[in-house]
């Protein structure tokens, strides 16, 4: 959910993909806009004030077998909605970057399922590049990604987990001229991340993380920055 304005815009994954919009003096919902066959899976807001939503090809739980996302933008609001690209795989988590840049991740392309992908457009959407955030590791256990954060420093982080490995990683795409570079910032064994967050600031300041996971009777919170990797500024227990 996201307020702009004093519109709250959200997006339902119902089928087929709805936008619903509300004032906050409003107490109830207008439907403004569909997609069809579309499941929504998130939204985000640009720096030039549109919104950003990815959604799951539906003709891939039919008979079509299509595994795409398509990614619609909207100007107004949400009020109307453009489909201006598409994504060769299932994207379920959606950030931007202060700067612009669009960043997608999930755990399935159009041809390979089971592992983490991050996508990245530098178009408002239009066109779409892959990047693997495991890529050059030895650990053979496939990263399965949980959720994304872009930061004002221009990077953008994965928090994951490695299947049957025991333990769950943050990993940091940093853009070059060749596309990401991912290295990993943060590693602990026994709990599986759920959500990760970089505090907003200026682009020069440490990027500070929390991420947020769960064992087997905690929910914890670890917290770390550029010159404190590994989580030793500290973990919450609640």
């Amino acid at each position: 959910m996201i307020m702009k304005k004093n519109t709250v815009i959200i997006l339902s994954a119902v089928l087929p993909l709805a936008s619903l919009t509300s004032t906050l003096a409003q107490s109830t919902w207008q439907t403004t806009d569909a997609l069809t066959p579309w499941r929504g899976r998130a939204i985000a807001a640009d720096p030039t004030g549109s919104f950003v939503s990815p959604a799951i090809d539906d003709g891939a739980a039919g008979t079509t077998g299509v595994v795409s996302t398509a990614v619609s933008v909207s100007s107004d609001k949400g009020l109307t909605w453009e489909t201006v690209g598409s994504i060769p795989g299932y994207a379920l988590k959606l950030v931007t970057a202060p700067e612009g840049t669009l960043y997608a991740s999930g755990n399935r392309t159009a041809t390979v399922s089971g592992k983490a992908f991050v996508w990245l457009s530098l178009d408002h959407g239009m066109t779409w590049a892959v990047s693997d955030p495991w890529s050059g590791q030895t650990q053979t256990n496939a990263l399965i990604s949980m959720d994304l954060a872009a930061a004002p420093s221009g990077a953008v982080y994965l928090c994951g987990y490695l299947f049957a490995g025991g333990k769950w990683v943050v990993r940091k795409g940093q853009q070059t001229s060749s596309g990401l570079v991912w290295t990993t910032v943060d590693a602990f064994a026994g709990s599986q991340p759920n959500s990760i967050s970089v505090r907003p600031g200026p682009a020069a300041q440490p990027d500070y993380r929390v991420t947020a996971q769960t064992s087997t009777v905690l929910h914890t919170f670890s917290g770390s920055d550029g010159d404190h990797p590994g989580g030793s500024l500290g973990t919450a227990q609640q």
